[in-house]
């Protein structure tokens, strides 16, 4: 009987020294910052993610882990979803920075923070997530922070993919469903999706022939990417921050063809790409008039000679619309054919038709424009630092919408 009561407490014990190996730290700041006009103060009676044409809010946490007593070997963001109002899914993404959050943060003042760094993979969430933690792999950027002695950082999420819903969570205030930073013990390997692309970098897109193309994205700190595109094979290392790039060789006119990007045991593979001339088709309204508004026998006529897969069209998102500030996406890379082309710019397909059949190489155009916009606001901050006349004849700057779309470089 002895022996049995022996082994009963040794196995006690190792679990529960097990178990007692888990911290958790609860922030020491929480809350949420929302973009209406130069943003409202940081609340903190709860956290809210949103995105939609109206305006967004992000979400930011801070901890201290000065009191961390073990090493590590992974650690987890856990905050409790206790409200979706949509039926749709939403893309998370999850930053980090070294310090604490400012109590003065607001939305006009979010880019003074310190430098951001990839702190988790991308996570979906959809209604069906609420009542319960959604949690992030936050290792590698924890890791990061104990290495270099910061004992005080934050986390800031924010909704990455998708719109118009809005996502609540419990903050410290709460009683029993506290946000918390778990360090466990035991190794877990970090998510995948990693790497993150600047959006123009997708599916069906067009690179521009007989010139160095330039690809960049983010992923965590000091990883190397390998990028497999076209016979070619680059390899580089993410900085402190996560961001990358690199330089693809001079290519002919060609395709398509497929790329892979890899990082740790992240791998994104884009397909269907082509090689030729990319052109960008800025302006104002007249530029941005769509096929879709063209007369009918106009329109008809387009759609007897408009089925051309080797012509390809972004299209980057308005910040303004009917005296509304929107807060669209881009769309993505669409193959031009009838179904598709009622969205792009009418001046641009017709120009993109025409050039292909005379140039017979692939066609790439970039739909960047705004009605109603200034030149000023397409000019860079650095040619109007490089040119003093230039510089001098700026217009000044509005402080009402047309401050988003009007002012000198708001849309370099």
């Amino acid at each position: 009987m002895k022996r049995i009561t022996l082994l009963i407490f040794l196995i006690y014990s190792f679990v529960t020294s097990t178990i007692s190996e888990n911290q958790k730290f609860i922030p020491i700041i929480d809350g949420y910052i929302s973009q209406q006009g130069d943003g409202g103060d940081f609340s903190t009676n709860n956290m809210e993610l949103k995105r939609s044409s109206n305006y967004e809010r992000e979400l930011y946490l801070t901890f201290d882990i000065s009191k961390l007593h073990i090493n590590g070997k992974s650690a987890f963001l856990r905050i409790y979803c206790n409200s979706f109002d949509k039926n749709r899914l939403l893309g998370i993404s999850m930053d980090g920075f070294k310090g604490a959050i400012p109590q003065t943060l607001k939305w006009s003042t979010r880019m003074n923070l310190p430098t951001m760094t990839l702190a988790g993979a991308d996570k979906s969430i959809t209604q069906s997530d609420t009542n319960m933690y959604c949690e992030w792999n936050v290792s590698d950027f924890v890791k990061k922070m104990q290495a270099e002695n910061v004992s005080i950082f934050s986390f800031r999420a924010y909704v990455s993919t998708g719109s118009d819903g809005l996502l609540k969570f419990y903050s410290k205030e709460n009683d029993i469903f506290k946000p918390e930073l778990e360090i466990k013990e035991t190794e877990v390997s970090p998510q995948a999706n990693s790497i993150k692309l600047s959006r123009i970098f997708d599916n069906h897109m067009v690179l521009q022939r007989s010139k160095k193309v330039t690809i960049w994205g983010k992923a965590n700190p000091y990883k190397e990417i390998k990028l497999l595109f076209n016979g070619q094979k680059k390899v580089t290392t993410t900085d402190e921050s996560g961001s990358w790039k690199i330089i693809l060789d001079k290519m002919s006119a060609g395709g398509p063809y497929n790329m892979k990007i890899i990082s740790e045991i992240d791998t994104i593979r884009l397909t269907d790409i082509l090689v030729g001339d990319v052109y960008l088709a800025g302006g104002q309204s007249n530029m941005a008039f769509k096929a879709s508004e063209l007369t009918p026998k106009d329109r008809e006529e387009l759609a007897h000679d408009i089925d051309y897969p080797n012509i390809r069209y972004y299209d980057v998102a308005k910040i303004v619309s009917g005296g509304v500030l929107l807060n669209e996406l881009d769309r993505p890379w669409t193959i031009c054919k009838n179904s598709n082309v009622d969205e792009w710019s009418a001046i641009a397909t017709y120009f993109a038709r025409q050039i292909h059949i005379e140039e017979g190489v692939p066609i790439g155009i970039i739909g960047c424009n705004q009605g109603g916009s200034t030149a000023d606001a397409w000019i860079s901050s650095k040619a109007y630092n490089s040119d003093v006349k230039l510089n001098g004849s700026k217009i000044r700057p509005y402080t009402s919408i047309l401050k988003y779309y009007c002012n000198p470089s708001t849309l370099y």
